[in-house]
C-alpha cells in the first residue's frame, strides 16, 4: 500500500512538472513573453516537446528508483520512504535546472527575431480590484473550523479509552515504535498543525481573490471571463484539498490516541481521499490552464491591442520584481497559479510572518509533545 501511495504521488508530480509548457499561457513560454502571432512557431513547439521528453525521462528514472528501494524492502525499514521523498525533491530541483537553458533559448530567439511590441500600442491589462463573484462563497471556509471542531469532539469522545501510554511515532510499516504518557501533549502537535494549515488555506483563498487579474489586451472581455472561471475553480479545489488534509490529520490523531491498530490501515481511506483531491486539482490544472487560458469561451472581442512586454521585471522568468506595481501577487509565468511581487516590502513581511509561524509551530509542538 505504501508503495502505491508513493507511486501515485510520483505520477502526479511528474505529470504536473513535465507538461507545464502546455498549461502556461500560449504567449508566455519558459518565462518569456511571446507575441500572439508567434506563439505557434515551430521552433517553440519543438522546445516544448523537448522539455516534456526530458522531464518524462527523468520521471521514469524516479519511479524506477522508488520501486527498486520499495519492492521487497523490510516493511519496518524507513529508508524507502526517505528515498521516495528525496527523489521527489530531487526531481523538482532537476525541473528548475532543465528549465533554465530553455528560458535562455527562448530569450535568444525573441531577441534574434525582433519579437518586440515597439511597433504596436502597449496596453497594460491588469486590475487589483477584488471581485467576489470570481470566487466560491467565503462561507465555505467555515468547513475548516467545523472539521477541526468535529475532530476535537471525536478526541473528547475517545479520550476515556486512551491508554496511559500513547504512540507518538510510527515506523515505515505503520507500527508504533515510540510512546509518551497520556496528556494534552499527545493531541497538541497535530491539533496545532490543523489550525495552522486551516489559516494557510484561508490565506490562499484571499490571495486568489485579491491577486492581480491579468487579461489579454487582444481579447479583454473573453480573457476576463476565463480568469473569473479560473479563480472560481481554484478556490473550490483549494477548499476541497484543505478539507482532505484536515481529515487525514484528524485520522492520524485518533490513530495515535487509540493505538489500536497500525497507522497505515487506519489512514488508508483518508489518504485515498487526499490523493483524489490532489488528482482533482491535477486534472483541473490541465483542463483550465493558467488564467483559464485553455477554457473555451463564446465571446469574441478581438482587438489590435497587444499586451505590455514586461520581461524586464521577471528575473529568470520566475521571480517578479516590479516596485511600481501595487499588486502583491501576480500570475506565474511558468506553471499555474500566482507568485509574489518581491519588490514590495509587504511581500517580505508576509513571508516573514509565515516562516515565524512555522518555526513557532515546530517549537510549540516539540515542547508539548515532551510535556
Amino acid at each position: 500500500m505504501l508503495f502505491g501511495i508513493m507511486l501515485t504521488m510520483d505520477v502526479l508530480i511528474i505529470g504536473a512538472l513535465a507538461f507545464i509548457p502546455y498549461i502556461t499561457r500560449r504567449t508566455q513560454l519558459f518565462g518569456v513573453s511571446v507575441p500572439p502571432d508567434q506563439a505557434d512557431d515551430p521552433e517553440l513547439a519543438r522546445l516544448k516537446g523537448r522539455y516534456r521528453n526530458i522531464m518524462l525521462a527523468l520521471g521514469v528514472v524516479v519511479i524506477a528508483a522508488t520501486a527498486a528501494f520499495a519492492v521487497g524492502a523490510d516493511p519496518t525499514d524507513p529508508l524507502p520512504v526517505w528515498v521516495a521523498v528525496g527523489l521527489a525533491l530531487g526531481y523538482a530541483a532537476a525541473a528548475f535546472a532543465v528549465y533554465l537553458p530553455f528560458h535562455r533559448r527562448v530569450k535568444a530567439i525573441k531577441a534574434a527575431e525582433g519579437w518586440t511590441h515597439a511597433s504596436a500600442p502597449a496596453v497594460v491589462t491588469a486590475s487589483t480590484e477584488p471581485a467576489a463573484a470570481d470566487m466560491v462563497s467565503p462561507a465555505w471556509l467555515l468547513a475548516f473550523p467545523l472539521l477541526i471542531g468535529l475532530g476535537l469532539l471525536a478526541d473528547w469522545l475517545v479520550w476515556p479509552q486512551v491508554p496511559d501510554t500513547v504512540p507518538t511515532h510510527f515506523g515505515a510499516d505503520g507500527v508504533a515504535d515510540a510512546y509518551s504518557p497520556k496528556g494534552f501533549g499527545v493531541i497538541a502537535p497535530l491539533l496545532l498543525t490543523q489550525v495552522f494549515l486551516a489559516v494557510v488555506f484561508v490565506g490562499v483563498y484571499f490571495l486568489i481573490r485579491h491577486a492581480r487579474r491579468q487579461t489579454d489586451a487582444a481579447n479583454p472581455v473573453e480573457s476576463l471571463e476565463k480568469d473569473r472561471r479560473f479563480r472560481r475553480l481554484n478556490s473550490i479545489a483549494m477548499i476541497l484539498l484543505g478539507c482532505a488534509v484536515l481529515v487525514v490529520l484528524e485520522t492520524m490523531q485518533l490513530t495515535t490516541m487509540t493505538g489500536s491498530m497500525g497507522l497505515l490501515p487506519t489512514l488508508a481511506p483518508a489518504l485515498v481521499l487526499l490523493l483524489l483531491a490532489a488528482a482533482t486539482m491535477w486534472v483541473m490544472m490541465f483542463h483550465v490552464g493558467q488564467g483559464g487560458s485553455r477554457l473555451r469561451s463564446r465571446r469574441d472581442d478581438a482587438t489590435d491591442a497587444v499586451n505590455y512586454d514586461d520581461d524586464r521585471f521577471w528575473k529568470l522568468g520566475l521571480f517578479y520584481f516590479n516596485p511600481d506595481d501595487p499588486a502583491l501577487f501576480v500570475e506565474r509565468r511558468f506553471g499555474v497559479g500566482w507568485t509574489a511581487n518581491f519588490a514590495r516590502p509587504l511581500t517580505w513581511i508576509v513571508f516573514g510572518v509565515f516562516f515565524a509561524l512555522v518555526i513557532g509551530l515546530i517549537v510549540a509542538s516539540a515542547a508539548m509533545a515532551g510535556s
